[in-house]
């Protein structure tokens, strides 16, 4: 009996020893990849996990299908940088600048892109359940196809944003701009449009059903759109 526990004791030392070395060499490896990038503004497919990018110049940065879980991107320059299928879940991208950044594919669930700029960013296909754009500023930024459920888009900038086929089931809206946004067959599904601005838009085929659409500013042509697609708290215009 005290020979067996003896060897699960050492066992379970072993497995703890093994543990602690591999986060070691990640960590190792991280730090290595953070100072190459830094270096060369290229990663592919690297590990960066948790890095500590805060204000880091990766204008144009090559960095596809990088893992880049948690880093710290906070006003961070990625300016045309590409992060095609890139892993960004929960990452700060806090007031970064993401213009003309090649998002494609990549997963943003969860991140922080407060305050973020991502004009004329490609986003296509990406996904941002329940990511915050709070004030992020997305100006003819091409969403097309793009998860944003349950995400908050509190005064996001969307006018004239290619959103085709987005999904915004749950999603928050409040005081957002869409005008001019292309809303093709959108799902807005119980999502909150209060007092959101939607002059201009097209909202063909998109679906409103449980979305609040209270205060917003719609033209008289597409409140029968939206009232047809089951939105409610619209005045009787």
């Amino acid at each position: 009996m005290i020979r067996k526990r003896h060897t699960i004791i050492c066992f379970s030392v072993s497995v703890l020893l093994l543990v602690g070395g591999c986060q070691s060499t990640v960590k190792i490896e991280v730090e290595a990849n953070q100072r190459s990038l830094k270096k060369t503004k290229k990663c592919i497919s690297c590990e960066l996990q948790f890095a500590d990018l805060k204000g880091a110049d990766l204008r144009g940065a090559k960095l596809q299908l990088a893992n880049l879980q948690g880093a710290n991107l906070y006003e961070a320059d990625l300016w045309s940088a590409n992060l095609e299928g890139a892993f960004l879940q929960g990452a700060d991208l806090r007031g970064a600048d993401l213009q003309k950044a090649y998002l494609v594919g990549a997963d943003l669930q969860k991140a922080d892109l407060q305050k973020a700029n991502l004009q004329r960013a490609f986003l296509i296909g990406a996904d941002l359940e329940r990511a915050n754009l709070q004030d992020a500023n997305l100006l003819r930024a091409n969403l097309r196809g793009a998860n944003l459920q349950k995400a908050s888009f509190v005064g996001a900038n969307f006018q004239k944003t290619s959103l085709l086929k987005a999904n915004f089931q749950g999603a928050n809206l409040r005081e957002a701009d869409l005008k001019g946004a292309n809303l093709y067959y959108v799902k807005f599904g119980g999502a909150n449009l209060e007092r959101a601005d939607l002059r201009g838009a097209n909202l063909q085929g998109a679906n409103f059903q449980g979305a609040n659409l209270k205060g917003a500013k719609i033209d008289s042509d597409d409140i029968k759109i939206a009232r047809a697609s089951g939105a409610i708290g619209l005045d009787n215009r």
